[in-house]
């Protein structure tokens, strides 16, 4: 017989007391699709089971379980699944503030991981410790705080000053920076591609060739990127779906949703919620129900006293 493919979970955690992390849990994760994206936050993910594509900016690698991903904030990337077997992660995003201060940094320009990927078993579990006590809802503050301070222990030998340019090609003219502040700074607008010519200097296809070379991104996508971004900042503060799809630049409440599930893999709903609706809970383990199996509890019991 083949081997049974779970149903897909996906899971968001957070603690309202602990506003530097938020996690993702997916299991079964085979059955969603992300379009290249970016985040502002440091983001690193332990691949638990399967293995999947993992494209960051202009290199895309093979991963699976036992790796874990790192991704710089802002770095185009999108990680999906090779097979229709089962593929699951745990993904953790990290203010960045927090993340260079932990890690005893001060750079202007914040920090950058040194690696697209590791096979550091120790950072993997560190990873899942940390995912494992957001998901526990009997765990303290204490508890979350202290795998959170290991985590970023482990982490700093993984992050480098000052930052390793802007990509392989090196840093961008400063025509085409300007292009790119004025996206950041007018993604609200309707803008036109003339509007970033006109920034730039130059003509589209040199503007388009110029973004896909030094940003592994179209101005278009960018700009997109950039409204789901903010989006998600409102959601999660609260905002109504409605109110964020208006302010962030979308035609509607159903365009917000196409745009969010196509580069996220979620709805705003589920982001909102926390979970999905049809979880199949008793068809997963332990860990994805809330709870974590003992040797996991034990070792941030373990963790909890030496802190």
């Amino acid at each position: 017989m083949p081997p049974r493919i779970a149903a897909t979970f996906s899971r968001y955690l957070r603690d309202p007391r602990m506003p530097q992390v938020e996690a993702r849990r997916v299991r079964g994760g085979h059955r969603l699709s992300h379009a290249p994206h970016s985040h502002d936050t440091h983001s690193l993910g332990a691949i638990v089971q399967g293995h999947s594509s993992f494209l960051n900016r202009h290199r895309t690698l093979e991963v699976r379980q036992g790796d874990v991903v790192l991704i710089n904030p802002g770095d185009v990337h999108a990680c999906n699944a090779l097979s229709e077997r089962d593929w699951g992660y745990d993904m953790l995003y990290l203010d960045s503030t927090w993340l260079t201060e932990r890690c005893g940094l001060d750079g202007d320009d914040g920090a950058v991981f040194s690696a697209l990927t590791t096979q550091d078993a120790h950072l993997h579990q560190a990873i899942r410790l940390a995912t494992d006590a957001l998901a526990d809802g009997d765990a303290s503050l204490l508890e979350r705080e202290t795998v959170l301070e290991r985590l970023a222990e482990r982490l700093t030998g993984l992050l480098d000053l000052p930052a390793q340019g802007e990509a392989e090609h090196g840093a961008p003219p400063e025509r085409l920076v300007r292009a790119w502040e004025r996206l950041h700074d007018d993604w609200q607008q309707e803008l036109r591609l003339d509007d970033l010519c006109a920034a730039a200097e130059c003509r589209a296809t040199s503007l388009i060739s110029g973004f896909r070379r030094h940003y592994a991104t179209t101005p278009h996508a960018a700009l997109i990127d950039l409204r789901v971004r903010h989006a998600r900042q409102r959601l999660r503060r609260g905002d109504p779906i409605a109110t964020v799809a208006n302010d962030c630049g979308f035609a509607d409440q159903a365009h917000l949703q196409r745009t969010f599930k196509k580069l996220l893999a979620t709805t705003p709903g589920h982001y909102i919620r926390g979970h999905t609706q049809d979880q199949m809970l008793g068809h997963m383990p332990g860990p994805l129900k809330g709870q974590m199996p003992g040797p996991l509890k034990g070792q941030i019991q373990h963790l909890k006293q030496r802190a």
